[in-house]
């Protein structure tokens, strides 16, 4: 649905609309134009389905001329990605982005009996920008899939202890526009080390 607004001297204007059963998938970024398709590219293997509420308005004399505001749902997501030692399936969460940054409230995902939540924020679409993401993860099962997907350096500290079991994992990541800032912490479940 779409609905707007236009000024009698056509300067200021205003756009809203919905849309419903959106299906993102890598294959829809090939089909925008080369600037909304290279903001697609950062969504990689995601595959789900959307429905979200926009507003786009347009007043020159205002601070900001353009203003935009959208806030969408995912639902019956999934990711498969090679960094990740397993798809992730089930995924659903809340997404919203305006003029000042985006946000990802509510994030969940399944793989097995492991479960990840997500939340995140980033103020601006500056590369530099700063970012705030916490995770959660129940039920991880330490096994060569994870631990291949670790950076090299982590997989040889692993190889000196060979965990293996389930453990719970919390983790916060802070990037200040310059590097990220990581606070891990690890519950173990039933691991036994080597």
């Amino acid at each position: 649905t779409l609905g707007g607004t236009l000024s009698r001297d056509g300067q200021v204007w205003q756009l809203a609309g919905s849309v419903t059963g959106l299906e993102v998938c890598p294959e829809l970024s090939t089909s925008l134009p080369n600037a909304l398709a290279d903001h697609m590219t950062l969504l990689g293997s995601l595959r789900a389905h959307a429905d979200f509420e926009f507003n786009v308005r347009c007043d020159p004399v205002a601070d900001e001329p353009y203003q935009f505001a959208i806030d969408g749902q995912l639902r019956r997501g999934r990711i498969d990605d090679p960094r990740l030692p397993f798809p992730l399936s089930n995924l659903s969460a809340r997404v919203r982005c305006n003029n000042h940054g985006f946000a990802i409230e509510q994030l969940t995902a399944y793989n097995g009996e492991t479960s990840v939540r997500l939340s995140g924020h980033c103020v601006g679409y500056d590369p530099a920008a700063g970012m705030t993401v916490f995770a959660e993860v129940q039920h991880m099962l330490l096994d060569d899939r994870l631990i291949n997907a670790l950076p090299e350096q982590w997989r040889s500290e692993q190889k000196k202890f060979l965990p293996s079991g389930v453990a719970n994992a919390t983790l916060k990541l802070q990037h200040d526009g310059q590097k990220w800032q990581p606070d891990v912490r690890v519950e173990c479940v039933d691991v036994a080390f080597t």
